[in-house]
């Protein structure tokens, strides 16, 4: 799993590094990247989560990335965790974790 940390960026410099991690990951054949976003302790944090979901959510529908799943779904309990096509390949190296979206590639 390649693990990126956004806690260091603002928006912009943020979706810059996610577009570059992405590349960056699929071009060394990872299967899955770690984006470190944390959960809300700050505005920043919570801005950069937000817009990533909203553009992996948008990456998913081109079929740029397979999938992907917010840390605080990694529950066998979470629905969202429960219909997600891809839990063998997170069963190793995810958990819950609400500063983290893991993404497939």
């Amino acid at each position: 799993m390649y693990e990126v940390d956004f806690h260091k960026y603002l928006v912009k410099e943020a979706l810059e590094q996610l577009s570059i991690s992405i590349k960056f990951a699929k071009r060394n054949h990872f299967k899955i990247i770690s984006l470190i976003v944390g959960y809300g302790s700050s505005s920043e944090s919570h801005k950069i989560k937000t817009s990533f979901l909203t553009i992996l959510e948008e990456m998913v529908l081109k079929k740029e990335i397979k999938a992907y799943l917010k840390g605080e779904d990694f529950d066998i309990f979470n629905i969202n965790y429960q219909n997600f096509k891809y839990k063998e390949l997170l069963k190793r190296e995810a958990k819950y974790n609400k500063g983290v979206i893991y993404v497939v590639l």
